[in-house]
C-alpha cells in the first residue's frame, strides 16, 4: 500500500550503508556507491551508479558517473544541468542509444529537506512507519550525445526520524530472471513488499543489516551465482548513537578524577584505549579490571572489562591497526575477538564519537628500537577521525586533556 508523504522536520542522524556483489565469474563489480558529507552546509549526498554490462569497462563507467554526480551535487549545481554534463561525458550505446551508465542521487540538507534524483536505476523507496511512502516525482527531459531526449526524474520531501531510504540495482530487482518463481525477476514490488516485512519484524533494523538481508535474498534467487552486479544501499533517518573513546592518561595528574568522572557520566558506549588509561579509570572509580586470556592469538594484546564500560583494549598498538582497517574499507565483524576488529565494529555501530585524548607523553612510544608505524597515540587518533569523518560519515569530536 502507498501513502502519501507528509512534510514534517525533525532533528535524525543519517546512517548510511550498503553492500556490494560482482557478477559470477567477474573479479570487480560495475556498481559503484559513494558518499560525501558536505560539513561546511551539514549535508550528505549519496549516490548509486550502474554501469552498463559488468566488470572493469562498467565499474570505470560507473566510476566516472558515480563521482561527476557527487561533485556537481556538492557544488549545487542545477539538476538538469548537472545530468546533461554526466550524460554528454560518457559513452553512449550507438544501437541502443542509450547512456553506458545510470545514476540515483541522494541529497539530504541541514533542516531535513531529502532530494532525489533517478535516471535508469531501478525506482528508490521510502519506508516510513511500515508503509512505503509515494515520491511526486516530476519528469525533467535532458538530451544524450545523439540529442535524443532521455527520462529523468525529480522529487523531494521532507525526512521524519526513523524512515528508510533503499536504492538498488536491477541486480536486486532482477534477480531470479528465468526462474519458476520470478520468470521476469524479484521486481521492485516484491523487494518493496520484504523490505516492509523486515522493517515490521525488526523495527530497529540498522541499515548494514537490512542491506546484507536484500543481497543474500537476491544471490538466493540467482541460485547463489549472480548473474548480475549487485548493490543495495539503505539510509536510515534516526537518533544517534552516541560513544566516547578515551586514551592516554591526562597531561595533568590533577585531572585524572575529572576523566573518570566524565567517563562514568557519559551518556552513550564506553571504550578506554590503553592500559594506563585503563588503570587510572579503575583508581579514580574503585573498580577491578579483569582481563580476558580466552583470545590471546591476534597479534594484540587481549581485551579487558569492567564495571560500566564496554571495552578496554591495549593503547597504541590497538589504534594502529584499526586504522589500517578502516582504510581498507572495514565491514562489521560481530564474531571476530580481535581487539582492533571489536573496535571497528564499536566505531561503525555508532554516529557521534568522542574521543578524549590524554597528552602525557609515553616515554615508551619514543623508543627507537619500536616499529616505525608506532606513531604518537594523538596523530593516529587525527587520522581515525578522519578516515570516519570522510569516509563513513560519523560526526567526530576530539578532546584533549
Amino acid at each position: 500500500m502507498l501513502k502519501k508523504m507528509e512534510n514534517n522536520t525533525g532533528n535524525f542522524y543519517i546512517d548510511v550503508a550498503s553492500i556490494q556483489k560482482e557478477k559470477h565469474a567477474n573479479e570487480i563489480c560495475g556498481d559503484v556507491f559513494l558518499t560525501k558529507k558536505v560539513s561546511a552546509e551539514d549535508r550528505t549526498i549519496i549516490v548509486l551508479s550502474d554501469g552498463l554490462g559488468s566488470g572493469i569497462k562498467a565499474n570505470i563507467l560507473a566510476s566516472v558517473t558515480a563521482s561527476m554526480a557527487v561533485n556537481f551535487t556538492s557544488m549545487n549545481a542545477p539538476l538538469a544541468h548537472t545530468a546533461e554534463i554526466i550524460l554528454s561525458t560518457l559513452p553512449v550505446d550507438r544501437e541502443r542509444k542509450v547512456g553506458y551508465s545510470s545514476f540515483t542521487i541522494i541529497d539530504i540538507e541541514a533542516g531535513g529537506t531529502i532530494h532525489f534524483v533517478e535516471y535508469g536505476n531501478p525506482e528508490i523507496l521510502y519506508f516510513r512507519e511500515n508503509e512505503t511512502l509515494e515520491l511526486k516525482k516530476t519528469p525533467v527531459t535532458i538530451k544524450n550525445r545523439f540529442r535524443l531526449k532521455q527520462p529523468l526524474f525529480y522529487s523531494n520531501c521532507t525526512g521524519r526520524r526513523n524512515d528508510r531510504i533503499v536504492v538498488c540495482s536491477d541486480g536486486i530487482s532482477q534477480s531470479g530472471i528465468g526462474s519458476r518463481a520470478y520468470p521476469f525477476g524479484w521486481g521492485i514490488k516484491n523487494v518493496n513488499a520484504y523490505i516492509r516485512d523486515e522493517i515490521s519484524r525488526h523495527p530497529g533494523i540498522s541499515s548494514f543489516d537490512l542491506c546484507r538481508k536484500l543481497l543474500a535474498n537476491a544471490i538466493a534467487n540467482d541460485t547463489f551465482k549472480a548473474k548480475d552486479d549487485i548493490t543495495a544501499g539503505v539510509v536510515y533517518l534516526r537518533e544517534a548513537r552516541r560513544l566516547m573513546v578515551c586514551s592516554g592518561p591526562p597531561y595533568d595528574e590533577n585531572k585524572d578524577t575529572m576523566l573518570a568522572r566524565d567517563l562514568d557520566r557519559f551518556a552513550g558506549t564506553k571504550i578506554i584505549c590503553g592500559g594506563t588509561t585503563a588503570n587510572i579509570i579503575a583508581r579514580e572509580m574503585h573498580r577491578e579490571i579483569c582481563t580476558n586470556l580466552s583470545h590471546t592469538s591476534f597479534q594484540l594484546p587481549p581485551v579487558s572489562s569492567m564495571d560500566n564500560i564496554d571495552l578496554i583494549t591495549e593503547g597504541i598498538l590497538t589504534l594502529g591497526k584499526a586504522h589500517r582497517l578502516l582504510e581498507e574499507g572495514f565491514k562489521p565483524d560481530l564474531v571476530s575477538k580481535d581487539p582492533a576488529v571489536m573496535l571497528c565494529n564499536h566505531f561503525l555501530l555508532h554516529d557521534e564519537i568522542v574521543f578524549v585524548v590524554g597528552t602525557k607523553v609515553n616515554e615508551a612510544h619514543q623508543d627507537p628500537s619500536l616499529p616505525v608505524e608506532l606513531e604518537i597515540r594523538r596523530n593516529v587518533i587525527k587520522k581515525i577521525a578522519r578516515e570516519l569523518e570522510d569516509n563513513y560519515l560519523k560526526t567526530i569530536n576530539i578532546n584533549y586533556i
